[in-house]
């Protein structure tokens, strides 16, 4: 289970570090990663409702930008037990 969370992880930090993504998203099972630009992400949370001709909802969005998110993702690593430990170059 650790080495799926910390894959995980890894490909979040891939991500949120790639040079080659100027606009995209990275779909976790709960939130959206949105890239705005080269250092700024979006993060919310996403509804579908099927049953209501697929009507989606979106809430909860906060912006943060590139070097506190990393600096939040380590750190919930570290509180996992994960060295995921990457930074901005």
């Amino acid at each position: 289970m650790r080495l799926i969370l910390k894959v995980s992880m890894m490909g979040i930090i891939d991500f949120i570090l790639s040079a080659n993504i100027r606009s995209g998203e990275y779909e976790t099972n709960v939130h959206i990663i949105k890239n705005v630009d080269q250092s700024n992400f979006l993060i919310f949370t996403e509804y579908v409702y099927p049953c209501i001709s697929d009507e989606i909802n979106i809430s909860n969005a906060f912006a943060i930008n590139q070097k506190d998110l990393l600096g939040a993702i380590n750190k919930h690593a570290q509180k996992q037990g994960l060295n995921v430990d990457r930074q901005i170059v």
